[in-house]
């Protein structure tokens, strides 16, 4: 969905377009909460790795990191389906703050 009419705008002037809140808003969650998955995913597999062939490991953790790891996929998935409508209405306006591979390298 690359267009050559399409502008980037940089973060500093999100305020000031038309479409409030920016799909660039949404794109810095869904940025921050892969990182934090990243982050919690090893965590997770070290809770299941030690639950299933110990005793001694508190179950709790792993309980309490796959909630947080489908609590980020959530949020994650929720900022992606919000941000759709606003995308498409800023690529409509002629500008996009959640930029393509492609455009980022304008």
């Amino acid at each position: 969905m690359t267009s050559q009419n399409v502008q980037v705008i940089p973060r500093k002037r999100w305020k000031a377009m038309p479409v409030q809140p920016a799909a660039g808003h949404y794109r810095l969650v869904t940025f921050h909460g892969t990182k934090i998955l990243f982050g919690t995913l090893p965590v997770f597999m070290v809770g299941a790795l030690a639950t299933a062939s110990s005793t001694w490991f508190p179950q709790w953790l792993f309980y309490a990191s796959a909630a947080l790891a489908f609590l980020e996929l959530a949020t994650i998935g929720c900022a992606a389906f919000l941000a759709l409508p606003k995308y498409r209405a800023e690529r409509a306006l002629g500008y996009t703050t959640w930029p393509s591979g492609d455009e980022l390298g304008q």
